[in-house]
């Protein structure tokens, strides 16, 4: 009665500020008391998975080729005689049926060319309807913590009836976004969310519903591969560009952290004038459409074929990008997962500031550190002094820094983070069986 007059109030109160503090204060009631009943069927299904007498069933959910960041973790139980994971490629449903489908068969061609046998689509081929794999899981490892984005079947908040969800980040928490996440519904639901470093332990089960309850230090699972990444000799120095999606009016109020609309002109202009620099063009894989919509197709696809064509530069559409990270020698970028991430290779990095606004808006703690260990770029200037100064002269006046901090502050457990998971897992599962 208490619940049903409260949304009654929410909805004729006439000051703005009340209507949505009382909706807030309902969804986290409703969200508790989802988490609760989580509770209740989770024990049910860890009871049933630990009472296996055959290989535990670990699906893997990807939707973007680019950041199967489940992959250590996926490689490692393939050794492991107590588990049979498999890859499931699921659709992103959020952005129009054109791109839901291309993205799936991209996925879908790229894993399973690495992982013969293993991957398996989501979808029937004849009725191009999605399918059930509930009953097929025992564990199950979300895509990303956005539950909304892919069809119903694949969500944490349908999928948590029938398998343990595990959950680790796709991109470094370092923003205000990870914390909204945290306080979501989604990271509770979870069994096990595996964190990156002692200061997101504290700062995200802050946030969480159940007070961190299942989130386990592990360091940061997806950067493990990255330390036996070959690098090979070079002779010309080589720069990766990495602009960030975020550039449309609705994004400014959520997480408008991208310059590229500032900066896209001198970065199109590198190649022409470094033409002793290579280039390696990698935008995020949502950049194109969103700038089609700003400048319209054509001007958008000219600028993505200009750098196609530039004889030293090369367009990255996706993919793996830790060869061309251990092969390079500096980045310039305005993404905020690039900001821990690329700290891994202790190679210079420079960070494109459309305003000091940003920092404090949309950034955690743990991101103002880092900005404090990057170049700066507030203007087209501030990007030619690092090429310069700190690619070309190679004076890194940043570097012993930037170093220590990585290897204390970011980089932690690193590259054990994977085993450290898996551990947890199997000590769960496994202790008590004989």
């Amino acid at each position: 009665m208490r619940t049903l007059l409260l949304r009654f109030i929410s909805k004729i109160a006439p000051c703005k500020k009340w209507r949505h503090k009382l909706r807030n204060y309902l969804k986290i009631q409703r969200d508790v008391e989802q988490y609760k009943d989580n509770l209740k069927s989770q024990c049910k299904v860890l009871t049933r998975v630990q009472a296996l007498q055959r290989p535990v069933k670990v699906c893997f959910m990807v939707v973007f080729d680019s950041v199967f960041q489940g992959a250590p973790l996926y490689e490692k139980m393939l050794k492991d005689k107590r588990y049979e994971p498999y890859i499931l490629v699921v659709p992103d449903v959020s952005r129009g049926i054109q791109h839901e489908r291309e993205q799936r068969e991209k996925t879908y061609s790229t894993l399973s060319g690495r992982y013969p046998g293993k991957v398996f689509k989501s979808w029937d081929e004849i009725t191009n309807e999605y399918k059930d794999f509930s009953a097929e899981m025992d564990i199950v490892c979300s895509a990303n913590p956005y539950d909304g984005m892919t069809h119903e079947f694949y969500r944490i908040s349908y999928l948590f009836r029938y398998a343990l969800p595990i959950f680790f980040n796709y991109g470094y928490p370092s923003s205000c976004v990870s914390l909204y996440n945290a306080k979501s519904l989604f990271y509770s639901l979870n069994w096990l969310v595996f964190c990156e470093s002692p200061y997101l332990l504290k700062e995200l089960s802050a946030h969480m519903i159940n007070g961190g309850s299942n989130l386990k230090l592990t360091g940061y699972i997806k950067m493990d591969d990255f330390a036996f990444v070959k690098q090979y000799p070079r002779e010309r120095k080589k720069i990766i560009i990495a602009p960030h999606h975020t550039i449309l009016p609705q994004d400014k109020e959520y997480f408008g952290i991208s310059a590229f609309m500032e900066f896209a002109d001198c970065l199109v202009s590198l190649p022409v004038r470094y033409p002793q620099i290579d280039f390696v063009f990698r935008p995020h894989p949502l950049l194109k459409g969103k700038l089609s919509e700003v400048w319209g197709e054509s001007r958008a696809l000219q600028y993505f074929r200009t750098w196609e064509e530039y004889p030293n530069a090369i367009f990255q559409n996706g993919g793996s990008y830790f060869e061309t990270f251990a092969n390079s020698d500096g980045m310039i970028h305005d993404c905020s997962s690039f900001m821990a991430e690329y700290l891994y290779t202790e190679k210079p990095v420079c960070f494109m500031l459309k305003d000091e606004e940003i920092v404090d808006k949309f950034f955690i703690g743990n991101a103002k550190d880092m900005l404090k260990r990057s170049y700066l770029a507030r203007c087209a200037q501030d990007i030619d002094d690092f090429i310069r100064q700190v690619i070309l002269a190679e004076d890194d006046v940043m570097q012993k820094d930037r170093v220590d901090y990585t290897r204390k502050e970011v980089a932690y457990n690193y590259p054990h983070a994977t085993e450290s998971a898996l551990n947890y897992i199997s000590e769960a599962l496994f202790l008590n069986r004989k």
